[in-house]
């Protein structure tokens, strides 16, 4: 198992080369082959402080500038949240789709796969959403920000939005 490698890029004035600088630098700048179904998952949890649209409008340009065939951004946001049409419109995540022709996922709208873990400190089924077994890349794209229970939230906390409804409350308590 290989360790995982975060990049973090001071904002250079221009999105795209910023975000295709922090890819290189993660050794991730050829991640794309053509035609891939390219997922990114920004942190739309539902509340204030998420992602900037800027920033998914440069990753859906960078992924599609390397081949990528389709680019989905979604996020399954806070658990109870159905419909996040309005949600996705307030923070930009639609515009982003919009503008770079990307389609928006609300992965709580999907299917989930059910996955079993052997672990007594974890809960007997976990469902995680299809979209991320049908992607051929995913690249998450956190929002470092403080939070209550784990004082900040970076790349796995953001994966959270992955998973059913009812895990997403499982896991906060």
């Amino acid at each position: 198992m290989t360790s995982p490698t975060v990049s973090i890029v001071r904002f250079d004035g221009e999105f795209g080369s910023s975000f295709g600088r922090a890819l290189e630098l993660a050794g991730l700048g050829d991640i794309v082959s053509p035609g891939d179904k390219v997922l990114l998952k920004p942190n739309q949890h539902g509340g204030h402080g998420f992602t900037s649209p800027l920033v998914l409008k440069a990753g859906a340009r960078w992924a599609f500038e390397a081949g990528a065939g389709e680019v989905w951004i979604g996020d399954g946001p806070v658990w109870c949240m159905t419909d996040a049409a309005p949600y996705f419109a307030h923070t930009g995540l639609q515009a982003a789709c919009d503008e770079t022709g990307a389609k928006s996922l609300n992965f709580h709208a999907g299917e989930f796969r059910t996955i079993h873990p052997d672990s007594p400190d974890l809960p007997e089924t976990i469902g995680i959403s299809e979209y991320l077994y049908e992607a051929d890349v995913v690249i998450n794209v956190p929002l470092m920000k403080t939070h209550f229970n784990t004082l900040v939230t970076l790349g796995i906390k953001n994966l959270k939005g992955c998973i059913r409804p009812a895990d997403k409350l499982t896991f906060h308590t």
